[in-house]
């Protein structure tokens, strides 16, 4: 059994709160990404192109995909244009999930997302182990992306969530981005242990950032040095 198969087991426990001040309960997150699944052809591996920010519709598209054994590509929802249709011409993507601005052609909606159907078949043939594309910071720039397993991304959360003690009364915020490695991890490994994620594209140096901080009783946050440098200068 990995992580994406024990949503059922924490229940009621408060799996997310949004910068909004919507909850969702693991048994929540169940029932959403049973939705998603319902509208996305998964008789085969498909590769579902995510549009990122740190919010319920990214979570939930993403637990959806792996828990349905397809192939989840996260991609920065600010990414250029020009840049996002060399992914899409490299890898095909069978789908786009992506906020609604300026999006035609869609067949479903949740929040402010919009899921689109690129084609029947990608280009590309998808190893059956295959479950999560990601950029590395050294590669945003490029079609070069690194190649996850379920397997992978249970054992990493698995050695992070022991190493840190992490527990189910922990509330981290979500600082880094998911489409970010290290910003996954966090997700991932506190949603391991039944933990409550706090979700908000806030900035570390806005005003809403700290409000939203202190009002939810967050535990933690990770960042990067440039983050403790601007923490130092403030």
């Amino acid at each position: 059994m990995t992580f994406l198969d024990e949503l059922e087991m924490f229940g009621s426990v408060v799996a997310v709160i949004d910068q909004h001040d919507n909850r969702y309960s693991y048994r929540d997150l169940m029932l959403l990404t049973e939705r998603f699944a319902e509208k996305v052809d998964f008789s085969k591996k498909k590769i579902i192109l995510i549009l990122c920010e740190n919010n319920i519709e990214s979570f939930i598209a993403y637990l959806a995909t792996l828990r349905a054994d397809s192939v989840a590509m996260l991609v920065d929802a600010g990414i250029d244009e020009s840049l996002l249709d060399n992914l899409i011409r490299t890898y095909a993507p069978h789908y786009i999930w992506r906020p609604k601005e300026g999006a035609n052609n869609w067949f479903y909606q949740f929040g402010r997302y919009i899921l689109t159907k690129q084609g029947d078949e990608g280009n590309l043939p998808l190893h059956r182990d295959l479950s999560l594309l990601l950029s590395t910071s050294g590669t945003t720039g490029s079609s070069k992306l690194v190649r996850l397993t379920k397997a992978n991304l249970h054992s990493n959360a698995r050695s992070i969530s022991a190493y840190l003690k992490l527990c189910q009364g922990q509330k981290p915020i979500t600082l880094l981005p998911m489409h970010y490695s290290y910003g996954l991890s966090v997700i991932n490994s506190h949603r391991s242990v039944g933990a409550t994620i706090l979700l908000t594209t806030a900035s570390l140096m806005t005003r809403p950032f700290w409000d939203f901080f202190r009002a939810k009783g967050a535990t933690s946050f990770a960042g990067v040095p440039y983050t403790f440098e601007m923490l130092k200068k403030l």
